[in-house]
């Protein structure tokens, strides 16, 4: 009962970071930046999925052009499905790389907007007083691990693509861990800045989202149903990113974030 309820608690964390990004001004400031930088990537990505959609299919498969057989009508209305349809899973598929790549362009923007939710749920957040060169050592590293989930991210999306190849129940299996997948890594991604703040960073980060893995599931499934929503998509990092924050106070507050830095 405990996997349910934990997750549970990190699907409604989304709705309830959507709730305090509308009620907190303070909070709707710090998304401003996140929010164009979302907007631009997927506008840029929908535009190449237009691009090279129709361009991909007519590399392989040149339309037989007008003819008034029934033969060649068939043709042709299969060459325009293949072409709708492949625009479609390429749009599908520009969701998860607009969602990891708005993270890793707005990373400099996502610490503050952290640390702005903490201040907000009010929990007192040590003043940062360290130097220029530490503040850009921790974007570095923060970087790194991004860089480093978006890596094994595309490696187990291939693998779930595989999958998919196996008649039977490849379909399912391919379905069922994309999406399991989906809702780790970005359950993982929108709450690391404030576990890196605790001192999780690398594999100790990887060690405190598996030891709380339902949680972090719930998190990343709520934020992957908002990126299907039209329009609400464009809020979804600064969305998630708050939601991440409150699972992580709530971790801590339970005690079942133990970790290398004691958060307090």
């Amino acid at each position: 009962m405990d996997a349910v309820r934990h997750f549970v608690s990190g699907f409604w964390s989304v709705p309830r970071a959507t709730a305090l990004l509308l009620r907190a001004p303070r909070l709707r400031k710090r998304s401003a930046i996140p929010t164009v930088v979302s907007i631009l990537l997927l506008v840029l990505l929908v535009a190449l999925s237009f691009h090279i959609g129709p361009s991909l299919v007519e590399r392989f498969w040149t339309s037989p052009g007008d003819s008034s057989g029934w033969r060649d009508a068939l043709l042709t209305s299969a060459h325009l499905l293949v072409k709708a349809l492949t625009t479609f899973l390429l749009i599908v598929f520009s969701g998860a790389v607009f969602f990891f790549g708005s993270a890793v362009v707005a990373e400099p923007f996502i610490e503050p907007l952290s640390r702005a939710t903490e201040r907000e749920l009010g929990v007192e957040v040590a003043v940062d007083k360290s130097s220029i060169a530490n503040s850009l050592r921790d974007i570095a590293l923060t970087l790194r691990d991004v860089c480093g989930d978006v890596c094994a991210f595309a490696a187990l999306q291939f693998v779930a693509m595989l999958l998919g190849f196996i008649p039977g129940i490849g379909a399912v299996c391919h379905v069922v861990l994309a999406w399991m997948v989906n809702a780790l890594f970005s359950g993982l991604e929108m709450s690391g800045e404030a576990l890196a703040r605790r001192g999780f960073r690398g594999r100790e980060r990887w060690h405190a989202m598996w030891r709380n893995r339902w949680q972090i599931a719930g998190l990343g499934t709520g934020v992957v149903l908002v990126l299907l929503v039209p329009l609400a998509q464009l809020l979804t990092l600064p969305i998630a990113v708050i939601a991440g924050t409150m699972v992580v106070l709530e971790m801590e507050r339970e005690g079942r974030l133990k970790g290398p830095v004691s958060a307090g």
